[in-house]
């Protein structure tokens, strides 16, 4: 009867930065000023608002960015490890 809910849906990939920041406040990983600096200070590593990535890459993340810490040290570590994503992604 599980399995009757395994199914997969296709989600477009968030295509740029404002679509990150809206889907980062949005799970509720990050308020609006913390995923405002999470954004410029992915921008900053990767010098482009391109993200092409999926959601769930994304989110699964952010999430993980729960466990390093508080504040800036959460906030700049999902930055850095977005930006190898990014990187990756966009080459």
């Amino acid at each position: 009867m599980l399995h009757a809910f395994d199914l997969q849906v296709a989600v477009p990939a968030l295509r740029d930065t404002r679509e990150l920041s809206v889907a980062l406040q949005g799970a509720g990983f990050f308020d609006q000023g913390d995923a405002t600096q999470a954004v410029n200070a992915l921008r900053s590593y990767t010098n482009t608002d391109r993200v092409n990535l999926g959601i769930k890459q994304v989110l699964k993340l952010a999430q993980r960015s729960q466990y390093v810490g508080d504040g800036d040290d959460q906030i700049n570590w999902f930055a850095g490890k977005l930006a190898e994503l990014v990187a990756g992604a966009n080459a």
